[in-house]
């Protein structure tokens, strides 16, 4: 029988990645101005970008920084005024 807390760290690695991947064709295509076409056009734009401002690109995708969606929300108390 598989381990529950395994699985689910599996999966959660997973979806790091499809997260990493969707971020990385994202900026593609707004680079590009079109969708990658093969692997290996993706793999050349890739390796011609300055490796840390690619990283620093995908991690603001994934995070929702550049989106504009909150990906974490706060419950606050809200005071209604009198």
């Amino acid at each position: 029988m598989p381990n529950r807390a395994t699985d689910n760290a599996g999966r959660a690695v997973d979806r790091r990645r499809l997260q990493r991947a969707r971020a990385l064709l994202e900026i593609f295509g707004e680079d590009c101005g079109r969708r990658a076409a093969t692997i290996e056009e993706l793999r050349k734009w890739v390796g011609a970008q300055p490796a840390d401002q690619l990283q620093i690109r995908m991690n603001r995708r994934v995070h929702g920084i550049d989106t504009g969606i909150p990906r974490y929300r706060r419950k606050r108390l809200v005071l209604a005024r009198l």
